[in-house]
Parts: structure tokens; C-alpha cells; sequence
């Protein structure tokens, strides 16, 4: 996913949903069954680590940029 994402250029959230989709439509040719679960599943699922690298991101910048805790006295 993040090879594609570096070699692409492309979201994140983009490559990942190409992937579930590719996976969704390769179970629905084996026969297994396709619903709108199943699609609502594919979308939502791609789209969760882009959304989780930006919350990352966000909070490790605010962890470093923090000064350093102090001891308590006392």
C-alpha cells in the first residue's frame, strides 16, 4: 500500500480502497457473495488509514513540539 502510494504519487485512501475493491470483485468471481455491506465495508475500510495517518501525523507534532514535562516537587 505504501510502495503504491510512493511509486503513484496517489491518497492513500485512493490506493486503499483500489485494493479492497480489487479483493471485493476477486471474491465475487470466486462466488462468494456481494452485498451493499460488503461494498459499504470495501469503501469505508480504504479510506480509515489515510484518515488515521493524518491524526498520526497531527499528534505526533504536537507530542514534539511540547517542551518536556517536569518533574513534580514535592
Amino acid at each position: 500500500m505504501l510502495a503504491l502510494t510512493e511509486l503513484t504519487g496517489w491518497n492513500v485512501a485512493y490506493i486503499r480502497i483500489g485494493i479492497e475493491a480489487f479483493v471485493l470483485l476477486a471474491g465475487w468471481l470466486l462466488g462468494g457473495p456481494v452485498s451493499f455491506g460488503t461494498f459499504l465495508f470495501c469503501v469505508t475500510i480504504g479510506s480509515m488509514p489515510a484518515w488515521r495517518c493524518r491524526n498520526a501525523k497531527r499528534s505526533q507534532a504536537a507530542c514534539l513540539d511540547r517542551p518536556p514535562a517536569l518533574g513534580r516537587k514535592g
